[in-house]
């Protein structure tokens, strides 16, 4: 027995949908959206020392975390995730505070 919600037809024959594509139309704005901040941090040596100090302190690796929680229980009452760009303002932020975090990351060896 299929459920109701599972479409009866192949993707190949016309169910479109956002399905998991969803989340490069995000990347795709991450990428333009945070260029300036990444350009910056890339460049700003004083600021990466200083955070890179922060964080590796005893405890510190949860400075990265606290923005993704903070966001989470402002926004996330307000806006539940619906995978829509215009309309997914806490998944949104949250997933852009995470990339730009996870970039920062990636960039220090």
């Amino acid at each position: 027995m299929v459920p109701a919600r599972v479409p009866r037809q192949p993707l190949s024959e016309g169910d479109t949908s956002w399905h998991h594509l969803w989340f490069i139309v995000y990347l795709y704005v991450y990428c333009l959206a945070l260029l300036p901040l990444m350009n910056w941090w890339r460049n700003s040596q004083r600021a990466r020392d200083a955070w890179a100090a922060a964080i590796s302190r005893p405890g510190g690796i949860f400075l990265l975390a606290n923005p993704s929680f903070l966001l989470a229980i402002t926004l996330g009452p307000h806006w539940p995730v619906t995978n829509n760009l215009t309309a997914d303002w806490a998944n949104l932020t949250i997933s852009g505070y995470t990339f730009f975090a996870g970039q920062d990351r990636i960039g220090q060896p």
